[in-house]
């Protein structure tokens, strides 16, 4: 289904001519029907990828955020509303910055990003996407570097890829029954073992997934057009400092529930 708007857009090319119309039949909502119509007629993409983050995050609220089943065990866990609570729904970009280092240029880390305050707001989650985009496609340093990065980088879904300075692939050692603190700002403290982030192949064994649910999301024109505008590029961008802080939020974290003592 994630693929039949492409598959589609391919025919009208060879063919010259609009097949959008086939689209409710492949299960896709009447609302992308009218923004890849918009799309083949203007060719603007701006337009087109709002429309798709709309279309996927409505399609997320009502088949995941109003669940039961996924609100009793997951959503409203005091775990994951502990995420929000911290800010640390991060979703970040890896993207090189040009740095002088001893009269020679080298390649430090950037993280470009933003925070998801709550994943609940479907309005929300709709304006972060598109300020990701804006970040991703309207800042040049950023979109050059994520290229860069991208290109010249495996991915394998461990942070080390992006950051090997602080996490690793391999488990260096056994986990300690008692945490040792590691961090010092935004580096690991002098012998201090870096942090297993294993790679998604290791963490998550392959399964085979249920169809996806079938059903119209659009009951009111009016909500998602009013996502439909121009996107303003974020002033403040750069999660570089802001990740770190995360991090070291998370092993305070850490640190004082072990201090905490036990229920009797």
């Amino acid at each position: 289904m994630m693929h039949t708007p492409r598959f589609c857009f391919t025919r009208n090319v060879k063919r010259n001519c609009s097949l959008f119309h086939l689209l409710p039949e492949f299960g896709v909502s009447v609302f992308m029907e009218a923004m890849w119509t918009d799309f083949w007629e203007v060719r603007d993409p701006i337009p087109l990828t709002i429309g798709l983050i709309v279309n996927e995050q409505n399609y997320i609220e009502q088949r995941i955020i109003l669940n039961p089943y996924y609100k009793q065990s997951v959503l409203d866990t005091f775990l994951f509303q502990t995420q929000s609570w911290m800010q640390l729904n991060q979703v970040v970009f890896p993207y090189g910055k040009l740095a002088e280092n001893a009269g020679q240029a080298v390649e430090s880390l950037r993280l470009a990003g933003l925070i998801l305050e709550d994943f609940g707001s479907l309005h929300e989650r709709i304006e972060f996407g598109k300020s990701l985009y804006a970040i991703l496609f309207g800042i040049p340093e950023v979109h050059l570097g994520v290229l860069r990065f991208a290109s010249s980088t495996p991915h394998t879904a461990s942070r080390s890829d992006y950051w090997p300075q602080i996490f690793t692939k391999t488990r260096k050692a056994p986990p300690a029954e008692a945490y040792q603190e590691r961090l010092n700002g935004n580096q690991l403290k002098k012998g201090s073992l870096p942090f297993f982030s294993p790679m998604l192949t290791s963490a998550w064994p392959d399964r085979e997934m249920a169809a996806a649910e079938c059903g119209e999301w659009l009951t009111d024109i009016q909500k998602p057009l009013q996502h439909v505008r121009p996107i303003d590029v974020p002033f403040r961008f750069d999660m570089t400092n802001e990740y770190g802080f995360g991090l070291n939020k998370i092993e305070l974290a850490i640190l004082a529930s072990e201090a905490m003592p036990l229920d009797t």
